[in-house]
């Protein structure tokens, strides 16, 4: 457990006591402190790293219409790292996963296909969590290991030294240290055919998927009944961040713009100072602006997209 002088108004308290994370924002926190230096969106739920690599995470985790349930943040102990602070955090269906600046790994939540259950002994580099899967980048080969569900092969990964690895719902897709992608899993929509070419970022959502090369030129495939896939003409692109059938991206002008489904406000970026990071969740979206202000949009239902004081 790791000692802050933090009190968060999620719950979070963290002064010689065991951490909690609650599941909505405590009454008459203000939105929108910071700084923030990361954000994961979810489903259900979003996480977000401070400066001091502490941890906060709101939403619900609830899913009303689900025959399974799983209270992923609520009044629920998380395992802090024995050394170091938090380095990142992955949000995804029904579990999420944080990943210690010393490589210390730890995933919470929905557990019945072993996606929750850590391997003994491996120190990550990046850790990532799907649907019912979960993958991470080993810090001693860049190798790829996976866990989890892997009924169309999702769990599978090939060979070779990767410097990212991103999940969608059934499938996986890894940008290797050569600049390319290689994807496996569900085949359908031809998800797992990657693009030829050298990439220097990726980014994988529940059925589509996206990466920018080194001219900054954005290449989307996959899944698009809402249009996700379609990229915007005309734009260099800064980042890129894949959602259930929506994107967004940043240009390299700061300009950011959301493309696909909007029938939860998830395409209807809110105003705001030059963004530049942005995460997509299933139906929602969070941004991170060059001071650390953090801003989320899109579904609201379980208290997802309502940034929480930190002040």
């Amino acid at each position: 457990m790791r000692t802050s002088m933090l009190l968060l108004c999620t719950g979070l308290l963290a002064c010689g006591e065991e951490p909690v994370l609650k599941a909505q924002p405590a009454e008459g926190c203000p939105v929108g402190s910071g700084p923030w230096t990361a954000v994961s969106a979810g489903m259900h739920e979003t996480c977000g790293l401070l400066t001091d690599g502490s941890m906060v995470c709101w939403g619900s985790g609830e899913c009303p219409d689900c025959v399974v349930h799983a209270p992923l943040n609520f009044l629920q102990h998380i395992e802090w790292p024995t050394n170091g602070t938090w380095a990142q955090v992955s949000a995804a269906y029904l579990h999420m996963c944080a990943l210690s600046t010393e490589g210390e790994a730890v995933c919470w939540g929905l557990d019945d296909q072993g996606q929750s259950t850590m391997p003994d002994g491996v120190r990550f580099q990046q850790i990532e969590a799907g649907e019912y899967h979960t993958c991470g980048i080993r810090a001693d080969d860049q190798s790829v290991m996976c866990w989890g569900s892997d009924a169309l092969g999702q769990a599978s990964p090939p060979e070779g030294s990767f410097v990212d690895i991103e999940l969608g719902w059934d499938h996986t897709c890894g940008l290797k240290d050569d600049g390319t992608i290689a994807c496996w899993g569900d085949p359908t929509d031809d998800k797992n055919v990657a693009p030829d070419g050298v990439f220097r970022e990726m980014r994988v959502g529940w059925n589509h998927a996206c990466a920018i090369d080194d001219a900054d030129r954005l290449v989307c495939w996959g899944s698009s009944p809402e249009g996700s896939t379609r990229v915007p003409e005309g734009y260099s692109w800064l980042a890129v961040s894949c959602g259930d059938d929506h994107t967004c991206g940043i240009t390299t002008d700061g300009e950011t713009l959301c493309w696909g489904a909007s029938d939860r406000g998830q395409a209807n970026v809110i105003p705001g100072d030059r963004w530049v990071q942005i995460d997509a969740g299933w139906q929602h979206n969070c941004v991170i602006d060059e001071d650390g202000y953090l801003g989320c949009f899109g579904w609201n239902e379980s208290g997802q997209a309502e940034v929480p004081s930190v002040e």
